[in-house]
């Protein structure tokens, strides 16, 4: 950021315009981005007491979490373009965050491919 900032402030120089501190804004505005996603994870933690589920699952705010709120769990995938993560449920229920750098190295050659079944029936109406 000091490095913007120097570059900024001798571009803004050049041009004759006055002084304005990259670093200064940024911090405001990651601020408010904090809040803001504080504020997202707050009324959904809210709302799903309210309506007497036990969390709930969302993605697109750019941060992946995994976080409990006393009886209510928050779950964000994030975002696959920019931080390339996801959320995985595995069999015994627990969820995790998947990032995809961390998990193409480990990613087994050939394994076992897991295909779903068709179970036959009727469709709840």
């Amino acid at each position: 950021a000091m490095l913007v900032n120097r570059v900024v402030t001798r571009l803004r120089q050049l041009l004759g315009l006055p002084y304005w501190s990259f670093s200064s804004w940024a911090k405001v505005n990651v601020k408010k981005a904090v809040n803001f996603i504080g504020s997202f994870q707050t009324m959904l933690t809210e709302e799903a007491r309210r309506s007497h589920v036990d969390g709930v699952i969302c993605g697109h705010i750019h941060h992946a979490a995994i976080e409990s709120y006393e009886d209510v769990q928050y779950i964000n995938t994030g975002d696959w373009v920019e931080s390339c993560t996801a959320v995985v449920e595995h069999f015994d229920g627990r969820m995790e965050i998947l990032h995809w750098a961390h998990v193409l190295p480990e990613a087994p050659v050939g394994g076992e491919v897991l295909v779903p079944v068709d179970i036959k029936g009727r469709a709840v109406q």
